[in-house]
């Protein structure tokens, strides 16, 4: 569990004995593939990290009459699924599936949050998930981006 948290997105700066901590507070949960992990605007407490298998994040999207869930992003080994529960607003942004079976660690936020109180290393994990947050958000752009541009050509 160590050696995943260490290769993960969040807490691949933290210290050993940071990890441990982190570790202590860790759940392993697995879905099947095509399971529901979390869905957009649901309550957010927790966060996983991905230990094995892929997990699709999306978005639904409604236009003119129609709906359709757009794929953002595919996360594997190491990345954080769940970020928004460590934001005031406390619901999930995006949803997110197993696209095959997947296996994941679980931590509550409000256990983090305890953690925290050493300033290092809540630096350490927010600055991690600034990075996180900043990776979503270009994502996010180059796909509005792309779509725009379609329109223009037309």
């Amino acid at each position: 569990m160590i050696e995943l948290l260490k290769e993960s997105s969040l807490f691949g700066g933290c210290t050993p004995e940071q990890l441990e901590k982190v570790a202590a507070l860790c759940e392993r949960c697995t879905y099947p593939a095509g399971a529901s992990i979390c869905e957009a605007a649901a309550p957010a407490d927790h966060l996983h990290v991905i230990e094995r298998g892929i997990v699709e994040l999306s978005f639904t999207l409604t236009c003119y009459g129609a709906t359709q869930q757009i794929t953002t992003d595919r996360m594997g080994r190491g990345d954080v699924v769940g970020w928004s529960s460590f934001t005031t607003a406390g619901t999930f942004t995006l949803s997110a599936t197993a696209s095959s079976d997947v296996t994941l660690l679980r931590i509550l936020t409000a256990d983090l949050d305890e953690l925290f109180a050493d300033s290092h290393f809540g630096h350490v994990v927010m600055r991690s998930l600034a990075g996180i947050i900043a990776q979503r958000f270009t994502i996010m752009q180059r796909m509005l981006i792309d779509m725009l541009q379609d329109r223009v050509v037309r």
